[in-house]
């Protein structure tokens, strides 16, 4: 398989906090996935990777809107997205647009529209893919050729009608569903294409998964994960260290105020802070969240290292084991 792009998502506070010594250690993000319901986000991340080369995904926060009963009017974003292209490009970045679509249901119904009904489900899920579709349709005569959405539950017939309007396209779980469910639901899509014979670029979005990483032949994915576990106090850390990570096994993963609060290698062992101190940091240090942004971001880079020499090795087939 061809290697992974990950881009960085979440809030451009986060990211900037964490990446304080990022430059000099040797970790520095190249990719990033801004919203257009946070507008400033694309320039402040322009102005702070000022010189360096990268690309950027440029998200229609569509998921966000709905998530928090929100629209967003599509001529506005179209508007946004070819001025941030134009300076976008002239900053020496690569641009990409996600397409508005359009999430079917409710909050917290993906796994009620998943099941068989009547027929109800299956017109909720059409009339959002048909809304998603007439966006891109859209988007393309104003001149952006976007990466439009996928989503678990819709008919493979919206998949055929995405790939002959875009060659990059956005597989997206139901994030409500369980890990398991959204990651064999993935699989399946990819199977799909594999005995179809689809060739485009794919997607993922918040599927840092180490089973996906390494098994689905995505071109790119994002997650704000590196932001979101520090800002709640947590952080992951590789088995061995950074001097000498084993990116293969399950991350040691902090979540404060859990009484399973590790996973890997047990709780705050000697060794662990013995290989936390060789890495320049204290437990003290810990109650900084840009410390702990630092940490997760480091080790997202080094495991995309890592996924990066796997990869190459592995040859994508369908009915592959993830877990």
């Amino acid at each position: 398989m061809k290697p992974i792009t990950l881009y960085f998502a979440g809030s451009e506070s986060g990211i900037e906090g964490g990446l304080q010594n990022s430059k000099e250690l040797g970790f520095g993000i190249q990719h990033r996935l801004t919203s257009y319901l946070y507008p400033k986000e694309f320039y402040q991340w322009l102005r702070y990777s000022e010189g360096e080369p990268g690309s950027v995904i440029l998200d229609s926060g569509a998921f966000s809107a709905w998530n928090n009963n929100q629209s967003i009017n599509i001529d506005e974003y179209i508007a946004y997205c070819k001025k941030a292209i134009k300076v976008g490009s002239e900053s020496g970045k690569e641009i990409h647009v996600v397409n508005l679509d359009v999430i079917p249901g409710k909050v917290g119904e993906s796994a009620k529209l998943s099941k068989l009904d009547n027929g109800e489900n299956e017109i909720i899920i059409n009339k959002a893919a048909e809304e998603g579709f007439a966006n891109l349709i859209h988007m393309k005569e104003e001149g952006i050729t976007p990466i439009h959405v996928f989503h678990q539950g819709e008919n493979w017939e919206y998949l055929h009608r995405m790939v002959e309007q875009t060659d990059y396209i956005g597989i997206s779980p139901a994030n409500d569903l369980s890990v398991r469910s959204r990651v064999f639901w993935m699989l399946s899509v990819f199977e799909y294409m594999y005995e179809k014979k689809i060739e485009v670029k794919t997607h993922g979005f918040a599927v840092w998964m180490l089973p996906v990483l390494k098994h689905l032949p995505f071109t790119s994915c994002d997650a704000a994960t590196c932001v979101l576990l520090a800002a709640h106090g947590g952080f992951y850390y590789p088995i061995g260290g950074f001097k000498n990570p084993r990116y293969a096994e399950a991350p040691f993963t902090y979540h404060p105020g859990s009484r399973k609060s590790t996973e890997g290698i047990g709780n705050f062992t000697p060794e662990i802070v013995k290989m936390f101190n060789a890495d320049g940091y204290s437990f003290d240090s810990l109650q900084d969240w840009k410390t702990r942004t630092e940490i997760n971001i480091r080790y997202v880079k080094g495991l995309e290292t890592w996924v990066n020499q796997y990869r190459p090795t592995f040859e994508f087939r369908p009915r592959i084991k993830l877990f």
